[in-house]
């Protein structure tokens, strides 16, 4: 092989070290049903197509037992900020389950082939189903692919890496509220008008009723707002890329 070959071979191994981990945990390509090799080839795929483009804006040294480290640091912190942003859906979800009466169904999340909450599959799934909807994977690569220019191989990840994933640990809880906000509300509307039928009738076991009442409610509201939810996810996706390019 000549230098040219041996340095492009160079440069796609660097470029692949950091999307292997997007590849292998994060919760946009983490399907059980997608083969390990194939998750491998992707990456490797991915940073054959990108490393020239990549090698136009920074200098890639030599592979070393360090570069390697870091590369695979800076994946695992990529991988956190996209699972701290899809948690989102999920603890929504959770507490969607837990506010009308779900909170002890379990459904098996056909992605990862885990147990998890009704509706907390039900949301991650619709939010997988968006981000590629919207090409946030175009803007996801594009954002990994940018941060070559803040943090070139080699380098270390600085103290607003962290801040920036605490941000986003806290954002998450805000919008998985913000999420069901019409849920809640229709649900609290229904306890106070059963809070006051059991006042008047105390002869009907209200908390039978409200059970199925609670339920269907929440549906009928969770249908009707979801197209009203999407400049929300938009904005949960934009923020993941922001948080991105400052990592």
């Amino acid at each position: 092989m000549d230098l040219i070959e041996l340095n492009n071979i160079n440069q796609t191994l660097i470029v692949s070290l950091r999307l292997l981990p997007v590849f292998l945990f994060s919760a946009v390509f983490a399907f059980k049903g997608i083969p390990l090799n194939v998750k491998i080839l992707l990456s490797i795929g991915f940073a054959l197509v990108s490393a020239g483009i990549v090698s136009s804006q920074v200098i890639f040294p030599k592979l070393t037992p360090i570069i390697v480290f870091t590369e695979i640091m800076f994946g695992l912190f990529i991988v956190l900020a996209i699972n701290i942003t899809f948690s989102t859906f999920q603890n929504a979800g959770r507490m969607l389950d837990l506010t009308i009466g779900l909170s002890t169904a379990n459904l098996i999340d056909p992605s990862t082939k885990e147990m998890g909450a009704l509706f907390g599959v039900f949301l991650n799934l619709l939010a997988i189903i968006m981000f590629f909807s919207i090409n946030g994977h175009h803007a996801l690569l594009k954002a990994i692919f940018s941060m070559y220019e803040t943090y070139p191989p080699g380098s270390l990840l600085q103290n607003s890496a962290l801040n920036t994933i605490l941000i986003l640990f806290s954002q998450s809880f805000a919008y998985a509220f913000m999420l069901i906000t019409p849920i809640i509300t229709a649900v609290f509307i229904i306890d106070l008008i059963m809070a006051v039928s059991a006042k008047s009738m105390p002869q009907l076991n209200i908390f039978i009723l409200s059970i199925p009442i609670k339920i269907t409610v929440g549906i009928i509201v969770l249908a009707i707002s979801l197209q009203y939810l999407i400049p929300l996810v938009n904005r949960i996706f934009s923020n993941l890329f922001i948080s991105l390019g400052v990592l």
